[in-house]
This record gives C-alpha cells, structure tokens and sequence, in this order.
C-alpha cells in the first residue's frame, strides 16, 4: 500500500496583543502537470465550427485534489525570468600553426646541445589538432574519451618535441544548452485559465480532462488537392482567434458532419490571430488523375532538336450539396541542364477566368484556385508541357 506524503507547516507569530487573524497558504508543489487538447466539430452545410478547449490535468502529490477550484498557468515558476546575455564577444581569425620552440632537453636527446645532426631514424614531431588541441586521441577536437575540451596526452619519448611548455590552447568545452521543454509557453509571456467548474484530480498520474471554454469559431473552408501524389481532397478551414484564450500546442480529434474523421493538432494562436486547421479528406470531392499522353517531334536542319509533349488531364467533380472552393496543384520538371528547356505551353500563368485562377510558383508548381465548385459540376483542368534537348542527349527524370 503506497504511503502519501506528508507536509509539515510550523508558522511563528508575534502579536502585541490576542487577535484572530486568517493565514492564506501558497506554495509550488512537483509532480503536478497539465497539457491542452481540442474537440473540433464542423458542419459543413451551416458552415460552422466549434472548438472545445481541454485540459488534461495529472498530478502525483500524494493529496487527492476533491472539488477543488483550479486555474491552469504556462507559467514555470522554476525557470529563470531574466534574459540571457552574451558573456564574450564571438571572435575569428585565420588558423596558425604554432611555433615548435624545442627544449633543452629534446635537443640533447637528439645528440648534443651544440647542434650535432639528429639521428636518421628519428620519431616524427606529432603535428597539432586542428583547433589547437594535442594529438594522438583520433579526436577532431584533440581529445580522447573525455569528450570536448579535453587536451590528449601523447605518449612521451626523449626525441620527441616537449609540447608541455608552449602555450597551446585547446578549444573550450561548450556551455550546457538549456533545451526548452515546455511548449506551451512558445510565443506567449505566459497564460492563465481559470476552470468555472470545481475539479476533482486524484493523486494517480493519470490524465483527468477539464473544459477551459467552448469556443465558436467563423470558418472559411476551402479544400487543397494533389492528385498526382494523392487522390484525395483534403478540407482546410481558415480561422480566426476571435476569443480571449491562447490556444496553445496540442492534438485536436477532428469531427465533420458528426463523423470522426482525423487526428490533428494545433500550433501556438494568439488571441486575434489568424490560423489553419487541417480537417481531414472529403471523399465527397472526387479528383481523377488521368494518364498522361506523349507526343515525340524532331527539328533542326544543322542540329537537331527533340521536343517531348507532356499532356496531363485531370478531372473534378463535387458531390456535395454546397458550392466549393478547391486548390489544386501539380508539378512539372525543372532542367538542371541548360541544354534541356522545359515550356509550359498550358495552362498560362495568371490566366484568371470568373471562377478559376491560376499560377506558376516555384519548383515547378502549377496551382488552380477553383473558386466556386458549384453542386454536382464536373470540371476539367489540362496541364501542357514541353521538354526540349539536343538529339542524341540521354534525360534522365522523365
């Protein structure tokens, strides 16, 4: 049977006279951590979209928390609240080797003091580390096993040149790197959440879910689509951060038209910031990605020229009983060669009609912004390219 840990409080008071006087007791205690969570519901025909903001509460202290009134913080109070400042300034220069000044000792080693020729056969000087650092551990920072900063100790013999009184610098052995740990915190100073409802979290370690707010968010949906990588169209809905809560990092279950549909997650939102939310694939948009068809023709009197013609041909319908908006993207090749050009011939960049633009972007990207799918529409999109190279290249990618 676990044993709860106890706490013992003496508190010593001088008074002048009897009073009775009411003690207010704050303390920081371990084991004690809470992490957000989202519920994300959308309806697709009302246009609307709902957001439970969770906590997940778990706590170890060895007191059970019974109907306990609670406030969530990002705050740590353990961390330091002073910004770090450079203690050096950060200098570079170009590497020199340095000067071997031989002792009186190696000299003699080698013969005499007055400058007899050394023997034939004599030890090589061990060249120095490449950041100053002695030699012969293998390390690129001069050191054996004791990690960083370390100076290796060469094994001596009397022909070697004695190192040991030059001054040699070794590189100095970095500073711990404070890894931040809590999230939360990311982009925001701090935030408080009050919960309304009294809470009950036991001494378990095991995750106990509150309510923060109900949040109703205004969407503007718009599907994205990649059918060359995948057929599928996926709902995105754009919002905005309309309340006065800090959503912070976390997973979010999302529901569509009362359906589970995916497993998502949300990134730091300031309150009136703008955001995205991926909701899942809408099987009710269908995207079909025909084969490609190709076509060979050979120029050029003097030097001949072959040109490839890709034509690519995609179809879109939506099922649904609501107008869309849909973003679509394929991709052509870029030449790494100059004597390869490739020219989209369709469709034109900045061709814009009522309901469809388009763009050229970069790595080859070709984007449809289809803005008004209409109920039941069947829509066709051609994409049109050509690669052209000197007869007898080989290319390679396509």
């Amino acid at each position: 049977m676990q044993t709860k840990a106890k706490v013992q409080l003496k508190l010593v008071l001088d008074a002048e006279a009897d009073v009775e006087i009411n003690i207010w007791l704050s303390y920081v205690i371990l084991k004690a951590s809470w992490s957000p969570s989202y519920d994300i519901r959308v309806s697709t025909t009302d246009k609307k979209l709902s957001l439970t903001y969770k906590a997940e509460v778990r706590q170890a202290t060895g007191e059970d928390w019974t109907n306990v009134e609670m406030s969530l913080s990002t705050a740590m109070p353990t961390s330091a609240g002073d910004c770090p400042e450079f203690a050096n300034p950060w200098t570079i220069s170009t590497f020199r080797m340095p000067v071997v000044r031989p002792t009186v000792r190696s000299l003699m080693a080698r013969g005499s003091a007055f400058g007899a020729p050394p023997p034939m056969a004599s030890a090589p000087a061990p060249m120095v580390g490449a950041f100053g650092g002695a030699p012969g551990g293998g390390s690129l920072f001069g050191s054996t096993a004791a990690g960083f900063g370390a100076a290796a100790k060469a094994s001596r013999s009397d022909d070697m040149i004695d190192y040991e009184d030059q001054d040699v610098q070794t590189l100095a052995a970095p500073a711990q790197m404070i890894h931040q740990v809590a999230q939360a915190t990311s982009g925001l100073v701090s935030a408080s959440f009050h919960i309304q409802t009294k809470a009950n979290i036991p001494s378990d370690n095991v995750p106990h879910t509150v309510t923060v707010a109900l949040l109703k968010l205004v969407p503007a949906f718009e599907y994205a689509a990649v059918p060359k990588l995948s057929p599928a169209a996926y709902l995105k809905a754009k919002l905005r951060n309309t309340s006065e809560y800090a959503l912070l990092p976390g997973p979010a279950n999302i529901f569509v038209d009362g359906n589970f549909v995916a497993k998502s997650s949300l990134k730091n939102v300031a309150p009136e910031e703008d955001f995205e939310c991926s909701l899942g694939v809408d099987h009710a948009i269908r995207i079909t990605y025909k084969p490609v068809t190709k076509s060979r023709q050979t120029a050029g009197v003097f030097s001949k020229n072959v040109t490839l013609r890709h034509t690519q041909r995609l179809n879109v319908k939506n099922t649904k009983r609501v107008a869309a908006t849909l973003r679509v993207s394929d991709q052509v090749p870029i030449s790494e060669d100059e004597k390869i050009k490739v020219t989209i011939v369709k469709p034109v960049n900045g061709e814009a009609s009522k309901d469809m633009d388009v763009a050229h972007k970069d790595k080859g990207l070709i984007e449809w912004t289809l803005t008004d799918v209409q109920p039941a529409s069947d829509l066709d999109l051609e994409l049109v390219y050509e690669i052209t190279y000197p007869q007898g290249t080989i290319v390679s990618g396509v």
